[in-house]
């Protein structure tokens, strides 16, 4: 082993609890370990290595007496390759060897296929944002609220979760343009057109399933318009707790939010979306009505009154109850936004180029009836 000081960084360590804490301060390629311990054995040392540096190779040396033991701990996964003592100098060395390239090729796949999943996502979100460019802003929103979700439900890893809320809308890519500004207009699609629509989430699900990493999101994308009872798209059996739980969430999610760009309040979308039987997982269904009313009554206060007002209406430092939205559906403010001088003047200005629609429901603030004060004096 000495020999191979030029060629490996080696430690020799004697004890389980200095192995451990060298393991935790530093990355290595290869472990070895002997069976036979004290306080620990071989394989409780290597399971731990594996949780705590899983890229890191695993080689256990052990008598005929542990034989067992050791072909136990390969059955889990545990070890790259066991050894039988005594082992001639040269299979040991070999061994290692194997192990080292065993290491980089594991490390190499990886960051290749993060590098190819990165560059994949980018590629794809690009083409959303071209596609239609209020679509980053919506897909943001919802990547913020599925991570509050995540925590609120304790769901141990939500990652997959976020990227199908950021990637929902990818299936739009395969849409036809005016197809896509007929809806976002409300206009009657065709029953052609309609059938078109409904493959969205199809096409999403076609375009990520074959992206490095990107399988379980796919299936996500896929039925995330599926209702709980089982009908709607994609056609099939599928039904209930068969649905992908992240479909599920985010199909709540997506809706609510639907409602909102509509004109909705927070309240009145849920109201809305009780009224539809079948639609939604009702158990996770009141765990995020109740994180939505928890947010509107953060947003509005619990005796938040609120006023119908015009665009011209508008007042610095007034709170949005609801959205300030184009006519053609374009949200350029969200609820809870409180408004600024440069705020009102870009809303005049989408007023006069494209249309608001009104009126708009605001809460007045402190500071908004402090500048209605100054206006009227000024007038007077």
């Amino acid at each position: 082993m000495h020999s191979k000081r030029k060629s490996w960084d080696m430690h020799f360590i004697n004890s389980p609890e200095e192995a451990k804490r060298l393991i935790s301060l530093q990355d290595f390629a290869v472990i070895v370990s002997d069976m036979r311990m004290p306080i620990i054995n071989g394989a409780q040392l290597l399971t731990w290595a594996r949780e705590e540096k899983p890229d890191t190779v695993r080689l256990l040396l052990t008598g005929q007496a542990d034989m067992k033991d050791a072909i136990s701990v390969i059955n889990n996964g545990r070890i790259f390759r066991f050894l039988t003592k005594p082992c001639p100098r040269d299979v040991i060395m070999q061994t290692i060897q194997d192990a080292v390239e065993y290491h980089y090729f594991l490390t190499d796949r990886r960051d290749l296929i993060i590098g190819m999943f990165d560059s994949s996502l980018r590629i794809i979100l690009r083409l959303m944002e071209m596609s239609d460019p209020n679509s980053a802003h919506e897909a943001s929103q919802r990547k913020a609220v599925v991570t509050k979700l995540g925590d609120l439900m304790k769901i141990p890893d939500i990652t997959e979760v976020k990227i199908a809320a950021l990637l929902l809308r990818s299936g739009e890519i395969g849409i036809p343009e005016y197809i896509r500004e007929k809806r976002k207009k409300r206009g009657e699609l065709t029953r052609a057109e309609q059938d078109r629509w409904d493959q969205v989430p199809e096409l999403g699900y076609q375009l990520l399933k074959d992206a490095p990493r990107l399988e379980k999101v796919a299936e996500i994308v896929r039925y995330h318009c599926k209702y709980f009872d089982g009908r709607g798209w994609p056609k099939g059996r599928v039904k209930k707790e068969e649905i992908p739980l992240g479909a599920r969430i985010l199909k709540i999610v997506r809706d609510e939010a639907e409602l909102e760009r509509r004109g909705l309040s927070i309240p009145d979308a849920i109201e809305v979306m009780r009224k539809r039987k079948g639609h939604y997982d009702e158990n996770l269904f009141k765990i995020i009505e109740a994180y939505f009313m928890e947010v509107h009554i953060y947003i509005m206060g619990l005796d938040a009154d609120y006023f119908e007002r015009k665009v011209g209406e508008l007042r610095e430092g007034q709170k949005l109850y609801t959205p300030i939205v184009t006519k053609d559906d374009l949200i350029l403010f969200p609820s809870g936004t409180v408004l600024t001088t440069a705020d009102l003047a870009t809303i005049e200005n989408w007023h006069r180029q494209r249309g608001i629609r009104e009126p708009i429901n605001v809460k007045n603030t402190l500071a908004s009836l402090k500048n209605t004060d100054k206006q009227e004096a000024t007038s007077e």
